[in-house]
């Protein structure tokens, strides 16, 4: 296990990942038509027997955080501990720059970890999601 796993494991543990695994059902159920059509184009490749990577495969394609709200709040508590520990002045315009810039050079990265840590959270949950997901796209069949 890398040390990046281990810390998430540990956070996981510790309940810091509760909130972004609440959000995996409702972000599923939200964009369950466009889940319907990843799941037809891509179960002839990989396998029906394996909704499970699917599923993991569509949270990496989406690139869309489960709940934004919460994406954005992390994101900025985030930023401003980034800023505070670079030692910007605390004028208006030295922190707007510093935000300006950290965004340009880290926002992307910060996302593809936040996606990461999803398919790592829906791992823990996917024993309870899974079977309502599977009735939801048979329910949306019909």
């Amino acid at each position: 296990m890398s040390s990046w796993q281990k810390q998430f494991e540990d956070a996981f543990n510790r309940g810091d990942y509760d909130k972004v695994a609440e959000c995996a059902l409702p972000f599923f159920k939200r964009n369950i038509s466009d889940l319907k059509q990843f799941v037809d184009r891509t179960a002839p490749l990989v396998g029906e027997e394996n909704f499970e990577i699917i599923l993991k495969l569509f949270i990496l394609h989406s690139n869309i955080p489960f709940d934004m709200g919460l994406y954005m709040k992390t994101q900025r508590e985030f930023i401003e501990s980034s800023v505070e520990l670079q030692g910007v002045e605390d004028t208006p315009q030295a922190r707007h720059f510093a935000v300006k810039e950290w965004i340009q050079k880290h926002a992307q990265k910060h996302r593809q970890d936040a996606i990461l840590k999803q398919i790592l959270c829906f791992d823990k949950v996917k024993e309870k999601i899974i079977p309502e997901l599977q009735k939801a796209l048979r329910e949306l069949e019909k």
